[in-house]
């Protein structure tokens, strides 16, 4: 009886202490997400190019990248929504290059003439093999633009 009892504290003990340690977790990993800013990451690319990465997403049952971006400079951002511009992704670790599905209404991606700063702009990519997975490292090229290391989510 007293064994039973012995283990039955113990085993509460253990739990508790479980308890005490696992909100502090999340603390932690809080802390390494916010350290990390896509806006610290971006702030050179924003400065030069006047476009902010907002994110990269798969989409269409994993077909398809959805990437946007943010136009911060409507001057600078000129060159990154050009119509004539080729866009493409790379995926970073096997140097795979991924470009925009062409429709009879033209390619999947938004372009101007004249960029409106505060304005989302999207540029969806192929994925049709579904080689690029949630995580995968990517970059974004348009032209001289070139967007790195880019966490697919």
């Amino acid at each position: 009886m007293k064994k039973t009892k012995a283990f039955a504290i113990s085993v509460a003990l253990c739990f508790l202490g479980v308890l005490a340690v696992v909100p502090l977790m999340p603390a932690f990993a809080v802390e390494e997400k916010t350290a990390e800013k896509p806006a610290e990451r971006f702030v050179k690319m924003e400065k030069t190019w006047g476009v902010k990465p907002m994110n990269i997403r798969l989409t269409g049952s994993d077909h398809f990248l959805d990437f946007r971006f943010l136009v911060t400079d409507s001057e600078k951002a000129k060159p990154v929504l050009e119509r004539g511009k080729k866009a493409y992704l790379m995926d970073e670790q096997s140097g795979k290059v991924f470009n925009v599905p062409v429709t009879k209404l033209g390619p999947m991606r938004g372009t101007a003439v004249e960029p409106k700063e505060g304005k989302q702009y999207v540029i969806l990519f192929g994925n049709s093999d579904k080689s690029i997975q949630r995580g995968s490292k990517v970059s974004v090229i348009i032209g001289d633009f070139k967007a790195e290391d880019l966490t697919v989510e």
